[in-house]
């Protein structure tokens, strides 16, 4: 995908969740679109990376759960969404 269209993904989902949208539905508005679960993706891996903290406090160890949890959320249905072409 054009970089310039997975910016706007990102940004677009980004805005939802600042409009009082709970967690939850974030997640399901990053679920209901193929290329928005591959940028969300890419964006847990960068903000997953612990050689970017100073020190890890339990507070980013419950942070990186959380994206860890949604990472393998994205993983599941983005290889069912794939699986569902091919058929």
């Amino acid at each position: 995908m054009n970089p310039v269209l997975n910016l706007m993904y990102h940004t677009n989902i980004q805005k939802n969740i600042q409009d009082n949208q709970s967690y939850f539905e974030y997640k399901e508005t990053v679920f209901s679109n193929y290329d928005s679960m591959r940028v969300k993706m890419a964006d847990l891996t960068h903000n997953s990376d612990i050689r970017r903290l100073k020190g890890i406090t339990e507070k980013d160890r419950a942070r990186m759960a959380k994206y860890h949890e949604f990472y393998m959320e994205l993983t599941y249905k983005i290889k069912n969404h794939q699986n569902n072409i091919k058929a």
